[in-house]
């Protein structure tokens, strides 16, 4: 049984050092997963300002885009005019003398004026054009690093929550087992105070009936040394002045040593003489704690 109980306890105290091991291990790592929860929405929050500045930029962009197209065109259109107002005025000028020569200068001036506005419109054109698909290219670059940004706060978000589950399911395993367990040592120590009740009614039980054996060996020894008295004086009336004598001297002896018979038999068994021995009983009477005690010091 006490082997048992110590093995029990054993058992307790390495449950409950798993349990604060198991429990402190979760809390580290629910302490991690809640520093990434917020470094994730940290992320999430720079990817969606990055976002958002980029979205601004675009529009700025465009916008610029737009003023450069209409600038251009109205540029165009401004050479144009003012090609149409050479052309006019070379056409004015042809009908003076040496009007030959003046249109072909006139032609080939309004030839260069016309090429070099076509090139300045096509080149404003090439860079327009240049500068909105850099900026196209700018804008998803950003848009696809935001993206990634946001799948990766998005992952770091589930692992996190995963994360928390876990340290709530491996929370909720070391409640049910330690309740387990409290439940099992006390059903153990349930079943020990049974036991224990139990074996204290069986030995009450026992003393009973020991004490009643005790009584019931008293009386018969009383009624015997009654009887034995009774017989024995019967014989010292009818012996003659020697056998008066014997009994007196017996009677003697007996006055001088009273003890009940229970404690002559442990005198005899522990070979101890009782008059050497005092009486602690009624009227002095010599007992077999009297006895016992007389035999340990002697």
């Amino acid at each position: 049984m006490i082997d048992e109980q110590e093995r029990r306890e054993t058992n307790e105290a390495e449950m409950d050092e798993q349990e604060k091991r198991e429990t402190t291990e979760a809390e580290k790592q629910y302490g991690e997963a809640g520093k990434k929860h917020t470094e994730a929405e940290k992320l999430y929050a720079e990817a969606e300002r990055q976002h958002n500045e980029a979205g601004d930029q675009y529009t700025q962009a465009e916008k610029q885009y737009i003023d450069t197209l209409e600038t251009s065109k109205q540029a165009g259109a401004r050479r144009r005019e003012e090609a149409e107002q050479r052309r006019a005025e070379e056409e004015a000028e042809q009908q003076q003398p040496g009007a030959a020569a003046v249109e072909q200068l006139t032609d080939a001036t309004r030839q260069s004026f016309q090429t070099l506005a076509d090139r300045a419109v096509s080149l404003q054109e090439s860079n327009l054009r240049l500068t909105q698909t850099f900026f196209q290219n700018w804008v998803e670059q950003v848009q696809n690093q935001a993206q990634g940004t946001r799948e990766a706060t998005q992952n770091l978000q589930e692992q996190g929550q995963r994360q928390k589950e876990a340290f709530e399911t491996l929370s909720q395993e070391g409640t049910n087992a330690y309740s387990e367990f409290l439940n099992s040592a006390l059903s153990f120590y349930q079943e020990v105070l049974s036991a224990a009740t139990q074996t204290a009614q069986q030995n009450m039980q026992r003393g009973a009936q020991a004490a009643q054996h005790g009584e019931q060996a008293a009386s018969q020894a009383g009624q015997q040394a009654m009887e034995a008295a009774n017989q024995g004086a019967q014989a010292a009336s009818q012996a003659g002045e020697q056998g008066a004598q014997a009994a007196a001297d017996q009677a003697a002896q007996g006055e001088e040593v009273r003890a009940t018979a229970a404690a002559r038999r442990k005198a005899e068994e522990m070979n101890v003489d009782l008059s050497e021995v005092e009486g602690t009983g009624q009227d002095g009477q010599i007992t077999v704690v009297d006895v016992r005690r007389s035999a340990q010091e002697g």
